[in-house]
């Protein structure tokens, strides 16, 4: 009986260190992709985050609210404010309030931010150059797998869409 405890022990200690290894091989990937994304916007003057919120609205249908922002950045709501009061103070977005105080309020993209999404979009590619290491069917193996570890550390409904 005491070696079975021993046994699940030994089992559940293997699988935490896994884990660890895991978890510091993704935070390096997710490091990497962001340095790569930041050498590539640095000479175009786009912050990574601003490119994040002009990324996500560009590829939204519409407006959104800045709880919606900060959902799929998953970031926190003030935070994300302070963001779009900077971006709304360059000309990226247009922060549009309700009729009434404390009605819903609206983040649009402006022109100004359209073109740096389009001129970001333009000179993508230090990120496509990592993902090619992999073939066509190890990316959709590898996003399968993430879908799934998304899923599970944050719940299938509350799943975010990242940059």
């Amino acid at each position: 009986m005491n070696r079975s405890r021993e046994g699940d022990f030994g089992e559940k200690r293997a699988m935490t260190e896994e884990a660890r290894q895991l978890t510091m091989l993704l935070a390096r990937v997710s490091s990497g992709l962001h340095r790569a994304r930041e050498h590539e916007l640095r000479p175009l003057g786009i912050p990574l985050m601003h490119y994040a919120v002009l990324y996500i609205l560009g590829i939204e249908d519409g407006p959104l609210t800045p709880a919606e922002i900060s959902r799929k950045l998953l970031r926190r709501h003030q935070g994300v404010l302070q963001l779009l009061g900077r971006m709304e103070k360059q000309g990226y977005v247009t922060v549009q309030r309700g009729p009434r105080k404390g009605g819903p309020v609206k983040v649009v993209m402006t022109d100004k931010g359209k073109e740096a999404l389009d001129l970001a979009w333009e000179r993508e590619q230090a990120v496509a150059d990592i993902f090619s290491s992999l073939s066509e069917q190890e990316r959709g193996t590898l996003k399968a797998y993430l879908e799934r570890l998304c899923d599970r550390a944050y719940g299938v409904s509350s799943r975010p869409m990242l940059p």
